[in-house]
C-alpha cells in the first residue's frame, strides 16, 4: 500500500509511517509518498523490507494454536472417554474414535511448517 513515509533507518529499511490525511503536513517533515508494509513486530518497513518470522517461530505459533484446540475442543471427547472406560461403558471405543479424531482434525488445520533444504547443485 502506498503511504506517506520517511525512511528512518537505511540499513533495514524502516520507515515512519504518516496514518492521517493532511499530505500537505507529512511533506513539510520529510515524507514522501511510497509503497510499504507492515511486518509481523507492528513496525513499517518499505516494500519488499520486512522481516519475516522464522519456521520455527512460525512453527511455535502453530504449537500454540493447536494447543488451545486442544483444550478447548479435543480434552472434552478426552473426558468422556476415560469417565466411560471407568463405567465400563459400551460406547467407549466410539468416543476414543471421536477423541482421536478431533486431535488429527486440529493437526489437519494446523500443519507445522518444513524448513526448506538448501540445494547444493551446481
Amino acid at each position: 500500500m502506498k503511504k506517506y513515509a520517511k525512511i528512518v533507518n537505511d540499513e533495514t529499511k524502516e520507515v515512519s509511517v504518516g496514518l492521517g490525511t493532511n499530505t500537505a503536513f507529512y511533506k513539510s517533515i520529510g515524507m514522501t509518498e511510497m509503497k510499504v508494509e507492515q511486518a509481523y513486530n507492528g513496525n513499517w518497513y518499505q516494500f519488499g523490507f520486512a522481516p519475516v518470522k522464522s519456521v520455527k517461530q512460525q512453527n511455535e505459533e502453530i504449537r500454540r494454536i493447536r494447543e488451545n484446540a486442544y483444550l478447548a475442543e479435543a480434552d472434552k471427547l478426552k473426558l468422556d472417554y476415560e469417565e466411560a472406560m471407568a463405567r465400563g461403558a459400551e460406547n467407549t471405543e466410539t468416543l476414543k474414535n471421536a477423541w482421536l479424531a478431533k486431535k488429527d482434525e486440529i493437526r489437519a488445520a494446523n500443519p507445522y511448517i518444513e524448513e526448506e533444504e538448501s540445494s547444493n547443485e551446481q
